[in-house]
């Protein structure tokens, strides 16, 4: 009787020194596991399909839902696909924009489309008329030919 206790303690302790070597291991394991670099990528220098050229130009919008009015504006960067306005209304995403700008080195306004990507409040608070201003990130939809070709030229003038 006294031998098969002796034996159980004993498997008791051989199995706790198993569980111990096991869950050891695990720990190991997942110490070493490589983690995934996620705020590389979201503190990162530029996450866009296109780099965005800080750029003020002058430029009129109108909101394809209100046709008649028309605001002025100006774009606070650009690229070849979308820009950012600075303007004295707020947008929602989804809203299509109708845009003439007036790009340096070229004689006429450029005339794009562009659909509200985001629009948040501007750090400036207001303009000079007092109105609060917000920034919108508009992504091109459509533009003519000659506008896509004046844009182009413009944003590889400026890259380099």
């Amino acid at each position: 009787m006294i031998l098969l206790v002796i034996e159980i303690v004993i498997i008791a302790l051989l199995l706790l020194m198993l569980a111990t070597i096991v869950i050891g291991e695990r720990r190991a394991r997942k110490r070493s596991r490589p983690k995934a670099r996620v705020d590389a990528y979201w503190q990162g220098a530029e996450r866009r399909k296109f780099f965005r050229f800080r750029r003020s130009l002058d430029a009129v919008y109108r909101i394809e839902k209100s046709p008649h009015i028309r605001t002025y504006c100006r774009t606070a960067d650009i690229s070849e696909g979308g820009l950012r306005l600075v303007i004295d209304a707020k947008l929602t995403p989804g809203d299509i924009v109708d845009l003439l700008m007036e790009v340096p080195g070229t004689d006429a306004q450029t005339e794009v489309e562009g659909k509200v990507v985001w629009c948040d409040e501007s750090p400036e608070q207001d303009d000079l008329s007092g109105k609060r201003l917000f920034q919108v990130g508009l992504q091109f939809c459509r533009m003519t030919g000659r506008s896509a070709k004046i844009v182009g030229e413009y944003i590889r003038s400026i890259s380099a």
